[in-house]
């Protein structure tokens, strides 16, 4: 009831008459309750949930606001006096905005996108959303280094995918946040790379970006490891992305903005020339989506200033094609003064 109330306040201060939400996350954000289908309807004063009859009993008994069947949908909107009502612009569907406008077609009710109206709220965590981060957060890096006690001549990128995997779930997680990029030697400068049935061979290196899910929030974290002795141009790569790292997370603390410690990065990276290897942004949140507000980037249309309870990822990375990719990341806690590091494993690199 406490995020019901805190999103009301938003109406208030941004005047917004009423809202409709229906991405299944805002709703298990605000409610508790884990809905693959479902509207809040949602004034300064008033909330009700619309749910099928599948999650009825379920959010009867688990809800604290009124709930009724979205059946009844239309007939109880069409007693409200309603002059405009706002909506979700990222995640409303046309056909969703279809039969929203066809509920109100007799009415003289306005409609007006917002781009994710629950940003705001999401990305400031709270005790247990803090404390899930950091349960997630510390089984993936246990996951990782069950990996790296996994790694012999001829094991396959996809067999230590499964073996991380597995780890995870036998270890609370409940899935995965993504699919785990793990990536032999030169198939690391895909940034993006999915496992292959590649066998390791000695003296390369892999790159392990990997993450899990606990009680729905979930964690991301990035690091490479050289399976005997790497190539010259790899070890260079990593000691220049490990600066980059220390550089960034030294800027992290809450007041600073993201576009400066994105451009930092860059700044960096174009003293050595390598600049143009850099093929995504700094980092991004992480919460209930692996990648959520706010975004660290350059070119970004509205700036962001950190703010304390923030949970961002940090993850400045060179791909080079037919030599190799190097990432380091690390999710981490924005406070007053600096940052909480959730992944608690060294920079690296990881020698085996």
């Amino acid at each position: 009831m406490k995020r019901i109330k805190k999103f009301q306040d938003l109406l208030k201060k941004n005047r917004w008459e009423s809202c409709i939400i229906s991405r299944p996350l805002d709703l298990l954000y605000l409610t508790g309750v884990k809905v693959s289908e479902g509207t809040l309807y949602i004034t300064c004063d008033e909330a009700l949930l619309f749910v099928d009859n599948r999650y009825a009993e379920m959010c009867a008994n688990k809800v604290e606001i009124a709930c009724e069947n979205k059946e009844n949908f239309d007939a109880i909107m069409a007693e409200k006096d309603l002059s405009a009502i706002y909506f979700d612009s990222v995640h409303t569907s046309v056909q969703n905005l279809h039969e929203l406008l066809k509920s109100f077609n007799e009415k003289k009710t306005r409609f007006y996108p917002i781009e994710n109206p629950l940003e705001p709220l999401r990305a400031l965590k709270d005790k247990s959303e803090i404390l899930r981060l950091k349960t997630a957060a510390k089984i993936a890096s246990n996951g990782f280094l069950h990996i790296l006690s996994s790694l012999e001549v001829g094991v396959t990128e996809k067999e230590l995918a499964k073996r991380f995997e597995i780890f995870c779930l036998e270890n609370g997680a409940d899935k995965l946040s993504f699919e785990p990029i793990i990536a032999f030697g030169k198939n690391s400068s895909m940034p993006h790379y999915r496992p292959q049935n590649v066998r390791l061979q000695k003296n390369t290196h892999i790159l392990v970006d990997v993450g899990c899910v606990y009680e729905n929030y979930c964690s991301d974290m990035t690091r490479v490891i050289f399976y005997g002795k790497p190539h010259h141009k790899i070890v260079t790569l990593h000691s220049m992305v490990q600066k980059a790292q220390s550089l960034a997370l030294d800027m992290c603390k809450a007041g600073q903005s993201t576009k400066s410690i994105d451009q930092e990065v860059r700044n960096f990276f174009r003293l050595y020339q390598v600049d143009e290897y850099f093929l995504h942004s700094l980092g991004h949140g992480i919460g209930l989506d692996i990648h959520e507000e706010p975004f660290l980037k350059q070119n970004i249309k509205n700036d962001t200033l950190l703010k304390s309870s923030m949970a961002i990822t940090i993850e400045p990375g060179l791909y080079i094609p037919n030599v190799g990719g190097i990432r380091i990341e690390n999710s981490i806690l924005i406070t007053k003064t600096g940052y909480t590091d959730l992944t608690e494993l060294p920079q690296g690199p990881f020698v085996v």
